[in-house]
């Protein structure tokens, strides 16, 4: 059974070492440089990792949208975001992050 990393740091380790044993490096480096930036904006924000859902990635991706001017750009990057944010949900945290 796995355990709950009790903070977002603990979650990064976690998910780091899951994708170093399934991914390539290049995605592991794009995978981590992505989450960091949801872990500064969190923490920015106050939002803890168990209070993480759909509606605060939807918020940060709503942020991400403001500072882009290209339409094809910020929906190219969001659904690369998307990946790993999902990627990073379903790293076997117990009870699992939902998005």
């Amino acid at each position: 059974m796995a355990t709950t990393p009790t903070t977002w740091e603990g979650a990064l380790r976690s998910f780091l070492l899951h994708l170093k044993a399934t991914r390539a490096e290049k995605t592991v480096s794009y995978y981590k440089a992505q989450v960091l930036q949801l872990i500064k904006w969190a923490n920015d924000q106050g939002i803890f990792l168990e209070d993480f859902s759909k509606r605060v990635l939807d918020e940060n991706l709503g942020r991400i949208r403001q500072f882009r001017s290209h339409p094809e750009q910020y929906t190219r990057n969001c659904d690369e975001r998307l990946v790993a944010f999902r990627s990073f949900a379903a790293a076997g945290f117990d009870p699992p992050i939902l998005l």
